[in-house]
């Protein structure tokens, strides 16, 4: 709430991964048969919400939009 033009562009960043995910096939929540690239994008998609607005909290791995999209081609 102290800056909520800061909150906005990363709420915008957020979106942009989830949108790629859905478009990859992915949703929420996942199918028991989801492929392994998916369910590896799902958790990267929670971890880059508390990378992006829970800074604090911390995230298990380095987390960002390029990873995502890295996870999401299943490299």
């Amino acid at each position: 709430s102290d800056n909520p033009g800061r909150d906005r562009q990363r709420m915008t960043e957020y979106e942009r991964a989830a949108t790629a995910f859905v478009e990859a096939g992915g949703a929420i929540p996942l199918p028991a048969d989801a492929p392994a690239n998916l369910v590896q994008t799902r958790w990267l998609l929670e971890e880059l919400r508390v990378s992006l607005f829970a800074q604090r909290l911390g995230t298990a791995e380095p987390v960002s939009i390029q990873r995502i999209a890295k996870a999401l081609k299943g490299a």
